[in-house]
């Protein structure tokens, strides 16, 4: 049965990643209103991984390290997609002699005083995409 529904859940994905990206860029130009919904970030990163890999050139390798298990989170899709793309295409315009990009997800627990002086809410727990990048010819 999770079989069945794990199919189902990529094929619904296939059908509705070109209106996400379509909803994303709308939203970016401020033209559609953001609709936050539940989603896993891990499965947003590995659902536009194939298009990060497009936009970067031949000689920057992408890696991903997810967290283990799902990612839970409060986003807009699209938009979460379009700031994906903007990193890549910013890594990608960073590294004109290649590199490595790296993004990384997981959950992240903070204090009450830093979640009350950087957030509109009291939050514990927070997770989100982390990415970082190694120029060729650079020490890191």
């Amino acid at each position: 049965m999770r079989q069945h529904i794990a199919i189902y859940r990529r094929y619904l994905t296939r059908q509705t990643a070109p209106q996400n990206l379509t909803r994303g860029l709308l939203a970016f130009s401020r033209k559609q209103v953001i609709a936050p919904i539940l989603a896993d970030l891990n499965e947003i990163v590995r659902n536009v991984e194939k298009m990060l890999r497009r936009i970067l050139t031949e000689d920057i390798e992408l890696r991903t390290d997810l967290s283990v298990g799902e990612l839970p989170v409060m986003v807009d899709v699209g938009q979460m997609e379009q700031v994906l793309m903007n990193l890549a295409t910013n890594a990608r315009d960073a590294m004109p002699d290649g590199g490595n990009l790296l993004i990384q997800t997981d959950t992240v627990h903070v204090d009450s005083d830093y979640s009350k002086a950087h957030f509109s809410q009291d939050a514990e727990t927070l997770c989100g995409p982390e990415s970082s990048g190694y120029r060729s010819g650079y020490d890191q």
